[in-house]
């Protein structure tokens, strides 16, 4: 067996120990998950290269490495709700027309777009919603909990409509919105 079979052979089984290393982050979010993999490639195909002499084990470099990227992984943390929300109204923009199987328009891009900047500017003492999905195409919002119902829809002109119930008032109108800061009609009708 010539020394560059050897050393592809190590390379190889070293390639196949990354692998189970990975096996270990599986809880990291998909996209962090996707770039800490490929930078962990990358650093460990540079620490290969770098070890010209082969005098380290392939071992030696996965476990050399090993520690660079649990200090990498440790910055990263968990997908919040909100983030969840936000991911799950976002991913309504792929769906096509008749979504609903009864004829539903397709998702309003700039409906998406303002709902998702609306719930990234609802302050933590106010319950996140339940996320709508209108035949119209709007998106929407829904909270019902306790003594408080709400029920937002974004409409297509920037602008949203609401209807909010608490304690024993009702509130309904139409309000323009610029996607930079919470209307204050909110922030007092749907505290908690």
């Amino acid at each position: 067996m010539t020394s560059h079979t050897a050393t592809a052979e190590n390379y190889i089984l070293g390639h196949l120990k990354t692998e189970q290393i990975l096996d270990q982050f599986k809880y990291i979010p998909r996209i962090a998950d996707s770039t800490l993999s490929d930078l962990f490639y990358k650093r460990h195909s540079e620490l290969i290269k770098e070890d010209g002499n082969r005098s380290k084990s392939s071992e030696a470099i996965n476990l050399e490495f090993y520690d660079e990227f649990i200090q990498i992984a440790e910055f990263t943390r968990s997908t919040t709700t909100r983030e969840q929300l936000m991911g799950e109204i976002r991913s309504w923009a792929l769906l096509e027309a008749d979504w609903d199987g009864e004829g539903a328009a397709v998702p309003i891009a700039r409906c998406i777009k303002n709902a998702v900047s609306f719930i990234r500017l609802l302050p933590d003492n106010i319950s996140l919603p339940e996320p709508m999905l209108h035949a119209s195409g709007n998106t929407g919002l829904f909270w019902g909990d306790g003594g408080m119902y709400a029920d937002i829809e974004f409409l297509h002109n920037d602008r949203i409509a609401y209807y909010i119930e608490q304690n024993g008032d009702k509130h309904k109108g139409a309000i323009n919105f610029d996607s930079e800061s919470l209307p204050p009609v909110f922030s007092v009708l749907l505290r908690g």
